[in-house]
């Protein structure tokens, strides 16, 4: 399966698991000198120790024919992390890519299994910072199912606003950065000036701008002050 592909070669490089078939086999998360037969995410793995090989540099082969190589990264301007793709044009077409996304791997995975699942929320907000409510969400949900603990409908009604604040906040953001990247810097300013009193209300509800940190397994980390929905319907209605 092509969609696929990209998330087989991580299982691969974290996991061992090898896919018959796949059809471009190799590293993806790991460097180069990554021992092999060493998989950091099996319970069996010891990283005591940890050896690593000596190896040279590689590049991808060469285009054949009218295919071009281009190498993009792992710095450059136009990437928010470190990244490396090998890319095969011919002209405008790319023909193939070979990526390299390993090089700020966090290992969150593996951190989490040495903490608690409170400990955790922490943890998973941090995947990203910018939407760090949905992926608290779904790590507290899980958390919920498996302990078959029942959240009261305040505290999701109050988590589904924390939500859809998230996502306001992250769309503006995302926006006004493709505004920014064509040069359209007055459209950036405009969505920008709209996301500010999101993260307004979200510290009003939560206490922070960016992580709200506002939920946790069982419910939500605080309530809504009764005396704060008058000033946020109002920054809503600005805003609107």
């Amino acid at each position: 399966m092509p969609g696929a592909a990209f998330d087989e070669m991580e299982v691969s490089d974290l996991v061992g698991v090898i896919f018959k078939g796949h059809p471009s086999p190799g590293r993806l998360v790991l460097p180069d000198n990554w021992p092999d037969g060493i998989f950091p995410l099996r319970k069996d793995t010891k990283l005591d120790n940890l050896q690593f090989k000596k190896t040279l540099p590689t590049e991808p082969e060469i285009g054949k024919g009218n295919e071009v190589k281009v190498i993009v990264g792992p710095q450059h301007p136009a990437l928010l992390e470190p990244e490396k793709f090998a890319l095969k044009v011919e002209g405008e077409i790319v023909k193939d890519v070979q990526p390299r996304i390993g090089y700020v791997h966090r290992g969150v995975e593996k951190a989490a299994e040495s903490k608690t699942y409170l400990q955790d929320v922490y943890l998973v907000e941090r995947i990203c910072g910018i939407c760090n409510s949905c992926h608290a969400c779904c790590f507290v949900e899980t958390v919920e199912k498996i302990l078959g603990t029942e959240v009261p409908p305040r505290a999701q009604y109050i988590r589904t606003i924390l939500l859809e604040l998230n996502r306001l906040h992250s769309h503006l953001l995302t926006l006004g950065h493709a505004g920014l990247e064509i040069g359209f810097e007055t459209l950036f300013q405009y969505f920008w000036r709209d996301r500010e009193p999101i993260m307004d209300i979200t510290e009003i509800i939560s206490g922070n701008r960016v992580i709200s940190s506002g939920m946790t397994v069982g419910g939500v980390r605080r309530d809504i002050n009764e005396a704060d929905i008058p000033k946020i319907k109002g920054m809503l209605t600005t805003l609107r």
